[in-house]
């Protein structure tokens, strides 16, 4: 890992030698946006807002919940989950190449999940379980951003979920988000050209 880190480190001190990297992009002061992908332990939909006090540093906003149901686990067992999540997050941009902006992010968030299950008790009869957490999770992670016009973007935030919730253990706390993000400005000026 030590290795893998000094070699990207090596790599990217070349790229900006080149001048191949470019500091980031100017972006809008505020953006808006809809993301899909694993905050939690399932697949969700989720809303964010983000200001941008300057070009390379955002701050945003989240929520999202995600559910899976009918999840059978062999032997009778039926699950239904869902979670959810609301929180904040920080986002650095450190340099880009061409239409791509790379960085980096970490968010907190409090997190909430609830599980019910039914399993056969062994009898004919089936036993109903339910389990409900609450509490912080972590997350944090690379950010890649891929500048579509002057004020639309999508990103991609691969992360690593920190936390003592059934979000940090499943798939080994790996969480994956996508999204598009539309800078207020550019909304407020295609209104504008439409009347």
């Amino acid at each position: 890992m030590r290795s893998f880190i000094t070699l990207l480190f090596l790599l990217v001190v070349t790229l900006q030698a080149q001048e191949i990297l470019q500091p980031a992009q100017n972006v809008s002061m505020v953006r808006v946006g809809m993301m899909l992908g694993r905050d939690g332990a399932a697949f969700g939909p989720g809303f964010m807002a983000e200001f941008n006090p300057i070009s390379r540093l955002g701050l945003y906003g989240f929520a999202g919940q995600s559910s899976i149901n009918g999840y059978g686990a062999g032997g009778g067992i039926v699950a239904n989950f869902k979670d959810r999540m609301l929180g904040f997050g920080i986002v650095y941009r450190a340099f880009r190449m061409h239409r791509f902006t790379i960085g980096g992010f970490t968010q907190a968030a409090y997190y909430g999940d609830h599980v019910r299950a039914s399993y056969p008790d062994g009898f004919g009869g089936m036993v109903e379980y339910r389990d409900s957490s609450k509490g912080p999770l972590i997350t944090l992670g690379p950010d890649i951003e891929i500048r579509i016009t002057r004020d639309i973007a999508v990103f991609i935030r691969p992360g690593k979920d920190l936390g003592d919730n059934i979000a940090a253990q499943t798939a080994g706390g790996f969480s994956i988000n996508g999204g598009v993000e539309v800078g207020v400005g550019g909304i407020f000026r295609g209104f504008k050209k439409l009347f």
